[in-house]
């Protein structure tokens, strides 16, 4: 017959060996969160990548002119600055046109105006004259009276960097 004593140390080991099983049973449960965890911010930090690269693929100098350039223009009466209208309207055309290099020389030959600094900026980031663009931009941006002040938002920062970005990467 076995002793009280005996008894009691089985029964204390018993349940010992209970509370070690619950304990690896909690920590497998958790390691296995962890596992799941660790796979899903992959596949997400994958697909984060993914959109990342094809944007970044299919970002050129072309399609921000194109969103970011009027088309059409029009000049209030407090425009007594702009003398020569019919030479502007070239110029834009030769942006529309990617001739860049032909509206840079027209418009370097126009006098002062907000039109001016806007077309030159668009022709300067077809060129991919990026210390020219950054220039306008800031001259742009610290006149808050400007005619495109309100053009320089965070979306034309953000898409002229990548371009640098992308510019050193694939040059």
């Amino acid at each position: 017959m076995l002793s009280e004593k005996i008894i009691e140390e089985r029964l204390y080991l018993e349940k010992i060996s209970q509370d070690v099983k619950g304990v690896r049973a909690q920590m497998k449960k958790e390691d296995n969160l962890v596992t799941l965890s660790v796979r899903w911010s992959s596949a997400a930090a994958i697909l984060l990548f993914s959109f990342f690269s094809i944007y970044l693929v299919q970002l050129d100098t072309r399609s921000i002119i194109e969103e970011k350039c009027y088309t059409n223009y029009t000049r209030s009466s407090q425009s007594e600055n702009e003398k020569d209208p019919p030479r502007l309207e070239a110029a834009l055309q030769q942006i529309n046109s990617e001739n860049y290099e032909e509206a840079v020389e027209i418009l370097n030959d126009l006098p002062e105006s907000d039109h001016k600094d806007w077309f030159l900026l668009n022709a300067s980031l077809g060129l991919e004259d990026y210390d020219q663009v950054d220039q306008l931009m800031v001259k742009i941006q610290n006149d808050e009276e400007h005619l495109y002040f309100n053009q320089i938002d965070n979306y034309l920062l953000y898409d002229i960097y990548l371009l640098k970005l992308k510019r050193k990467i694939f040059n």
